[in-house]
């Protein structure tokens, strides 16, 4: 285990070891060593092309890694498929909504509880009712056809069909895209209150956003990881303001 997971301690609950992932000739990710604690937020950030995603990817198993491993709560889940994942808690929320269209808002939010294959009809009723306490906003919306909600909408709802689940790692893919600004920060807020009670990793384009966060970021470049710690810190380091933010940033 590399030094920097070491010092996480006995509390981490996501790690990354010498994760590798070649397409062709090509390293779009050289050796990463990364771990979270449990209940952390974390942010990944970097340039089109410096390997943040395809991280993303590895970790969620969208992608098998060419090398190294990846653990979840101390059990190795390298290889492991999608479904697998997610039954050890994992919830993953793409970058584009994936919704069922022609089912209303409670139908959808019925299937993603439903996702717990061992859940009883009562468990999935409370587990539906939790995810309304957790994300109120959605309960205007029940009876509405997914297809027809706005694309804020679709993303928060999106994101209540996820936690129906009840994952206790959430890994959302570009949350802020395409949101208004008061819906930016209406998702911060919730993201942000959703990390007290769960481990969560966000790949943001939108640095307003990650500021509004307040979290630990990890910057990615050239396949491999440039800066680790909190925003502020990291947004005054200079290799951060050269290679991504640009020298003027804010």
């Amino acid at each position: 285990m590399s030094e920097t997971l070491s010092r996480l301690g006995a509390d981490v609950v996501l790690e990354a070891k010498e994760l590798s992932m070649h397409f062709g000739g090509v390293a779009a990710l050289n050796n990463v060593n990364l771990g979270l604690r449990r209940n952390e937020l974390r942010c990944l950030i970097g340039p089109n092309g410096a390997g943040k995603s395809t991280f993303f990817r590895c970790i969620s198993a969208q992608y098998q890694p060419t090398a190294g491993e990846v653990w979840l709560a101390g059990e190795r889940c390298t290889g492991l498929p999608m479904h697998e994942m997610a039954r050890r808690g994992v919830g993953l929320k793409t970058q584009v909504p994936s919704l069922m269209n022609g089912l209303s808002v409670a139908e959808n939010l019925w299937l993603g509880a439903r996702a717990r294959r061992d859940r009883k009809p009562d468990e999935v009723r409370q587990a539906v009712d939790a995810v309304l306490d957790q994300v109120p906003s959605v309960s205007a919306l029940l009876k509405n056809d997914t297809g027809r909600l706005a694309h804020g909408q679709r993303q928060l709802v999106e994101l209540a069909v996820v936690l129906a689940a009840s994952p206790w790692l959430l890994l959302l893919d570009e949350p802020a895209g395409g949101l208004t600004h008061d819906e930016v920060e209406d998702m911060a807020d919730l993201i942000r209150s959703l990390g007290q009670a769960m481990t969560i990793i966000v790949v943001e384009h939108d640095m307003s956003f990650v500021r509004q966060l307040d979290s630990q970021v990890t910057v990615f470049h050239q396949g491999r990881v440039l800066a680790d710690g909190p925003a502020a810190a990291v947004f005054e380091d200079e290799r951060v303001r050269s290679v991504y933010l640009g020298r003027k940033a804010a």
